[in-house]
C-alpha cells in the first residue's frame, strides 16, 4: 500500500469519526432536549393539580392566600419555559430555574397549610378518636379518620384529594358539634381513654352531657 492510497484512507477515516462524533453530540443534544420537554410537561402538568388543590382549599377552608410575588414568578416562569420549548431554544438552565420556582411555590402553600389547617385536622383526628369510644356509627368516623390522616403534615397535592380533604374536616366538625364535645368534655375522655379519670373529674358539665347523651351504662371510671 502506498503512501497516497493510506493518506486518502485515513483522511477518509477521520471523516467518518469525525461524522459518527458529529452524530452522537447531535443524537445526545437531542435527547437531552426531549428529556428537558419531559420534565416540563411532568413539572407543569403535577404544578397545575397542585395549585388547583390550593384555589379549592383557599375557597372551602379558608386558606390564606398565597403570595402573589411567587404566584406570578411561577407562571411566568412556566410561561417562558413553554414558549422555549416550542421554539426548541430549552436548556437546561430554563428546566432548573423552572424546578425552583415550583419549589418556593410547594413550599409556601405546604407551610400555609401547617400553619393553619394542619392543626385543625390534628384536633378533629383527636376529638373523632374519643367519639369512637362512644359512638354506634364508628364506621363513618374510621372513614373520616382516614380521610384526614395522612394531611396531618402535608398539604394536598391534587384536587380530588383536597376536596375529600375538606369534605372530611367539615363533616368532623358537624359530628364534634353535635356531639357537644367541648374542651372540658375531651379533656375528660381523654382521662377516660387514658385510664385515670378521678370523681373529681365529673363536674356538673360533665354529668350533664353524660345524662344527656345517655352514656352513664357506658363509661366507667377505673379503681
Amino acid at each position: 500500500m502506498n503512501k497516497v492510497l493510506f493518506a486518502e484512507i485515513l483522511d477518509d477515516t477521520l471523516v467518518i469519526v469525525k461524522d459518527n462524533h458529529e452524530a452522537q453530540k447531535q443524537k445526545s443534544v437531542y435527547e437531552t432536549f426531549v428529556n428537558n420537554i419531559t420534565k416540563v410537561l411532568e413539572l407543569t402538568t403535577a404544578t397545575q393539580k397542585h395549585l388547583d388543590a390550593v384555589l379549592f382549599i383557599q375557597k372551602e377552608a379558608n386558606l390564606p392566600f398565597l403570595d402573589r410575588e411567587i404566584l406570578h414568578g411561577l407562571a411566568e416562569s412556566i410561561s417562558v419555559t413553554i414558549e422555549k420549548a416550542e421554539n426548541g431554544d430549552l436548556m437546561d438552565s430554563d428546566v432548573k430555574e423552572l424546578q425552583l420556582k415550583i419549589h418556593a411555590f410547594k413550599e409556601q402553600s405546604n407551610q400555609i397549610w401547617i400553619n393553619d389547617v394542619a392543626e385543625t385536622i390534628k384536633q378533629s383526628n383527636s376529638s373523632l378518636q374519643i367519639m369512637l369510644e362512644i359512638a354506634d356509627d364508628k364506621l363513618e368516623i374510621n372513614r373520616l379518620k382516614s380521610a384526614l390522616t395522612p394531611y396531618e403534615n402535608k398539604i394536598p397535592l391534587t384536587l380530588d384529594n383536597a376536596k375529600l380533604c375538606v369534605f372530611a374536616l367539615h363533616r368532623s366538625k358537624s359530628l364534634i358539634s353535635e356531639m357537644g364535645l367541648d374542651e372540658e368534655i375531651e379533656s375528660f375522655m381523654q382521662k377516660i381513654s387514658a385510664g385515670n379519670a378521678s370523681l373529681f373529674d365529673l363536674s356538673p358539665t360533665v354529668k350533664s352531657w353524660i345524662k344527656e347523651r345517655n352514656l352513664e351504662s357506658r363509661i366507667k371510671l377505673r379503681l
